[in-house]
């Protein structure tokens, strides 16, 4: 079906992401630990970089389960106008 579709083709996203976020993490400390000569700083960044990452993750998310069952609707409402003798417009 279409969300099992859309089930295996976000996991797929999600582990690149996943893997992704993480190399980054340590990248992303390591540069703001060293330049700014303060471990803090560095871990609060990546802490900050973790927060944009998920929240950009969990909208992207959100966004594609929203268009799939607008879809999925749109479709079953048009296969119903279809058996009734609904023609379509073009």
């Amino acid at each position: 079906t279409i969300n099992q579709g859309v089930h295996l083709y976000l996991s797929a996203k999600f582990k690149a992401c996943g893997a992704f976020i993480c190399i980054f993490s340590i990248i992303v400390f390591a540069w703001i630990s060293y330049t700014s000569g303060d471990v803090l700083w560095g871990f609060l960044t990546t802490i900050s970089f973790w927060s944009g990452a998920s929240t950009s993750m969990s909208c992207g998310y959100a966004g594609i389960k929203m268009a799939v069952f607008s879809n999925v609707r749109t479709v079953v409402c048009a296969e119903q106008q279809q058996n009734q003798g609904g023609g379509w417009a073009w």
